[in-house]
């Protein structure tokens, strides 16, 4: 599941959040590659505790810190 979701996003947590700082102003365009970052990453709070340490786990714990500080 972990891999899954790693796969299916396109930016890193760290383009997602200087991204999301001006949301409001970003084209239509932008604001849907966020959600489609958004979606995908709305489970890792509940799944990260399943997995064991390793390069899936700490390559997705970013996005939770990414989710929490979102604007």
């Amino acid at each position: 599941m972990g891999t899954d979701t790693l796969a299916a996003l396109a930016m890193s947590p760290s383009e997602a959040a200087a991204l999301a700082t001006d949301w409001p102003e970003l084209p239509f365009e932008q604001t849907r590659e966020l959600w489609r970052h958004k979606n995908p990453t709305a489970h890792l709070e509940r799944l990260i505790g399943h997995l064991q340490p390793g390069p899936t786990r700490g390559r997705l714990l970013p996005w939770i810190e990414t989710r929490r500080h979102r604007h």
